[in-house]
């Protein structure tokens, strides 16, 4: 009788501790659960917020980008403005009088050549021969005639001017200097009499006295940095500006 009741304590031991057990097992793998999910969320909510970080930071470089487009199309509308205020030639058209020019310039030469032998053929007759006279007389006509066009194509721009516009006055911008037409007034950029803040006191200072802002630079080769300074100058003073460019050997003349 003992020894059953031996066996009956330790199965009594075994049934009470056993609930025990599975509740701790339980409790640790809902918390370990509990764990996971927290630092999962956790990690979620950083990503979240860096990712809101990044959005917010590509709209406003859009925001900058189509702040900057909008000021370029500004830029464009203006200078477009601008060349059309100055109503400067588009580029073929320079290409093609640059072409008729260098044209004109290789029929001169030929010309000239020609004139020469007839000249020289005349000397060597006693008695000029009337129909050499005559082909001389024609190619010194024609040589006359050439040249007065090349004159015209160096001016076609003034011809085309708009009609709307004030009568102009014509600078000429060389090297060391600047000649002002058709008054035909030198004045050395080096003077420092010629030194002035605006536009009107550089022209009252040569003497002249324009008939309205607007002014047209005829620009040498050599006359680029005198062109660049009183384009400033007198863009500066309120001035409409027109450009042409001229070649070193050409003649500048107003008839």
């Amino acid at each position: 009788m003992a020894k059953t009741r031996r066996l009956v304590s330790d199965q009594q031991v075994e049934v009470l501790h056993f609930p025990f057990m599975s509740l701790l097992a339980c409790t640790i793998g809902a918390l370990s659960f509990l764990l996971f999910i927290f630092v999962t969320y956790s990690k979620d909510l950083v990503d979240t917020s860096k990712i809101k970080k990044d959005i917010l930071g590509s709209k406003s470089q859009f925001a900058a980008k189509q702040k900057q487009l909008k000021q370029l199309k500004e830029q464009i509308a203006q200078d477009s403005r601008f060349l059309a205020d100055q109503a400067i030639p588009p580029p073929t058209e320079r290409l093609q009088q640059r072409a008729k020019l260098d044209k004109l310039e290789h029929s001169i030469v030929q010309l000239e050549r020609k004139k020469e032998h007839l000249q020289v053929l005349l000397a060597r007759r006693k008695q000029p021969d009337q129909k050499l006279t005559s082909e001389l007389e024609d190619l010194r006509m024609k040589a006359a005639m050439l040249k007065a066009s090349r004159f015209v194509l160096a001016t076609v721009k003034r011809s085309s001017e708009s009609a709307a516009l004030p009568e102009p006055i014509y600078v000429e911008c060389c090297a060391t200097e600047a000649v002002i037409w058709p008054a035909d007034k030198t004045v050395p950029m080096t003077d420092k009499r010629f030194a002035a803040t605006s536009f009107e006191a550089w022209l009252s200072a040569a003497g002249i006295n324009p008939p309205g802002k607007y002014v047209v630079f005829l620009v040498r080769p050599s006359g680029i940095a005198t062109f660049n300074k009183l384009r400033e100058l007198s863009e500066r003073s309120g001035f409409k500006v027109g450009y042409e460019p001229v070649l070193k050997d050409w003649e500048i003349f107003f008839s």
